[in-house]
């Protein structure tokens, strides 16, 4: 079982959502697991996420716009 971030809304475009986001963030936008995600990043099926030190966070800009393709075109997030 893993916790919802509090900090995303159930409307992904709401300016509410923070403009770096760390995969409990991107699970909740997404509606799945966080380990999902680490799997669709492995398999190259979601933009690999940037690199703050040793945190790995994901634009806000590059989840919706993966979104908005369908989740198809994992592109860089780089």
């Amino acid at each position: 079982v893993f916790a919802m971030s509090s900090r995303v809304l159930a409307d992904p475009g709401k300016q509410t959502t923070p403009e770096v986001c760390d995969i409990i963030d991107v699970s909740a936008i997404l509606k799945c697991s966080p380990r999902h995600i680490d799997r669709l990043v492995e398999d190259q099926k979601f933009p690999a996420p940037f690199r703050v030190g040793k945190l790995r966070r994901w634009s806000r800009q590059t989840v919706l716009a993966w979104m908005e393709n369908g989740g198809t075109d994992a592109g860089s997030s780089r």
